[in-house]
């Protein structure tokens, strides 16, 4: 069910506040509602009932409206109601923004039912991470109160040594990933090139040795349309290697 917890609605309410000042620059609140929830699957009925989570862990959800008078939900388990989630779900909200305002005359409720729906799931999945991994590094050094020309130096300069081998080892750890994780994969990989000015890095070896397709070819698209105007161009190629 839905709970209030007026500890970890300050740090939602801190998190949303930084996204609308560090991330896209101007305030959403209008288009969504935040909640946290001890209950996922149950909670999630509350605004779809058309469609069951697979699983009972989720720590975020972001859930589009199904009809014009709703906005997007947002629901943020209460086991994992840390900045980074906040971060990874507001980040998804503002890519369905993007999507209905070019594909749907910004029509959120009709987003689900588009054509290259779940080709932008995907993407999505890939693009969050461009917000939730770089914008938690700067949360925490605005924190920290450190002068604004520090802001993410520790980060950048730890990509090489921890951030890079740690996301490859995460998943080289995992048997069977999924697309999701994939797409996760990717973004982090992208995030190591965007933020390292000194290193280049690529699929490593054995996860190519791992994969039973074309992994480097497949992180070759999502690195070429790393943002919304780019994948957009080319989404016809996406859809049509994802049908």
């Amino acid at each position: 069910m839905i709970i209030y917890d007026d500890k970890k609605n300050a740090i939602i309410n801190m998190v949303v506040q930084f996204f609308m000042n560090y991330v896209v620059k101007y305030d959403l609140k209008s288009y969504f509602k935040i909640y946290i929830s001890n209950n996922m699957v149950e909670d999630y009925a509350l605004f779809d009932k058309k469609y069951t989570p697979k699983s009972k862990n989720y720590a975020g959800l972001t859930i589009l409206p199904d009809n014009k008078k709703n906005v997007i939900q947002i629901l943020i388990s209460e086991k994992s109601c840390t900045p980074d989630v906040i971060l990874h779900e507001l980040a998804h909200m503002y890519d369905f923004i993007l999507f209905a305002s070019y594909f749907c005359k910004n029509k959120l409720y009709k987003v689900k039912c588009h054509k290259y729906y779940q080709t932008f799931i995907y993407w999505s999945e890939f693009h969050v991470k461009q917000i939730d991994i770089p914008y938690l590094q700067m949360l925490f050094d605005i924190y920290k109160k450190l002068p604004r020309e520090k802001w993410m130096l520790d980060f950048k300069n730890n990509i090489k040594s921890f951030y890079f081998p740690e996301y490859t080892n995460k998943y080289l750890g995992k048997k069977n990933p999924t697309i999701k994780e994939i797409m996760w994969y990717f973004g982090e990989v992208f995030v190591c090139n965007l933020y390292d000015e000194n290193n280049t890095y690529n699929i490593p070896q054995e996860i190519i040795e791992k994969s039973e397709f074309d992994i480097c070819l497949l992180y070759q698209m999502f690195e070429y349309c790393w943002n919304f105007k780019t994948f957009t161009e080319n989404i016809k190629i996406f859809y049509k290697y994802f049908q």
